[in-house]
């Protein structure tokens, strides 16, 4: 195979074969992506015996031009040990199910000796296919993005969707301080559920959702350690027998140097580890809400 970068592309036993490694993935770092035609009951025939194989640590998904192969390992060094017998047994499984290989086009099936044959770009994964199909694709592409570009942004129905995210996020960061934690995790799943809330209360999938779900989480992630700390200011206030409410006994809290030096700190740590998991999210947010324009 031939490599460039984190990239490999070459063909394994009659079938066009693409190898990527996302450095950014933390679950399947190690995409395989092999193309071929297939109806969807023998797709579907494949994807099952794959994994009734027992490949540990991997997992199996459709893309529109045949099937990937996400692949990990404890190190680098086991999984590559690993590559030539998992590729034995997923090629002899595509082969034995008639799957058709580089010799037809992936989309519709057709031999490629009889087409006009293209080579294209789908998300850095090289794929031969009819130039016919290729034409309908981009053309279909086309139609979607227009309408797309069509639909309203919803901000504010998105904003909700990214605001309960934000609050459940928060919520839990204050359950992990009072157990003597602060951690990125809170925003990570601020993120996570408020883009999926952000969609599905009709919001728009773009860039501005991103700024949308990442300004809203962080500030919730900060109201976080100030309600933390309005609520341990109230509990000292009834356990002194005082009658202040919570709000006022962090006022009254607020004006002792020292519990208003851990409050900024508490604070400032909140903020670095809801940066750590904005970092985290964001390069798959991004690759959320990019839109492909063309295949080649």
């Amino acid at each position: 195979m031939s490599v460039e970068k984190n990239r490999a592309y070459g063909i394994i036993q009659g079938y066009e074969v693409n190898a990527e490694l996302c450095n950014m993935e933390i679950y399947f770092p190690l995409k395989i992506y092999i193309s071929f035609h297939a109806d969807e009951s023998v797709k579907n025939k494949i994807a099952w015996e794959i994994k009734g194989a027992n490949i540990k640590n991997s997992s199996v998904n459709f893309v529109a031009f045949g099937i990937c192969i996400g692949l990990n390992d404890f190190t680098v060094a086991r999984l590559v040990k690993r590559l030539g017998s998992i590729l034995d047994k997923v090629m002899d499984i595509i082969r034995k199910n008639g799957a058709l290989g580089k010799e037809y086009c992936p989309e519709c099936g057709q031999p490629m000796a009889y087409a006009e044959v293209k080579q294209c770009d789908i998300d850095g994964i090289k794929v031969n296919m009819d130039t016919g199909c290729v034409n309908k694709i981009n053309a279909d592409i086309a139609k979607e993005n227009a309408e797309f570009a069509s639909a309203p942004d919803n901000y504010f129905k998105g904003f909700l969707g990214a605001l309960i995210g934000g609050i459940v996020g928060g919520i839990f960061s204050v359950i992990l301080y009072f157990i003597g934690f602060i951690a990125a995790i809170s925003t990570v799943m601020a993120i996570a559920l408020g883009t999926k809330l952000y969609m599905r209360f009709g919001g728009k999938a773009n860039k501005k959702m991103v700024a949308i779900v990442i300004v809203t989480s962080l500030i919730c992630m900060l109201l976080s350690v100030l309600i933390t700390y309005i609520i341990a200011a109230g509990i000292a206030a009834r356990q002194a027998g005082s009658s202040m409410s919570a709000a006022e006994a962090f006022a009254y809290c607020m004006k002792d140097k020292q519990f208003s030096t851990y409050f900024y700190a508490d604070l400032a740590l909140a903020f670095f580890f809801s940066a750590l998991g904005i970092v985290a999210e964001i390069f798959y947010l991004m690759k959320k809400v990019k839109r492909r324009n063309s295949i080649g």
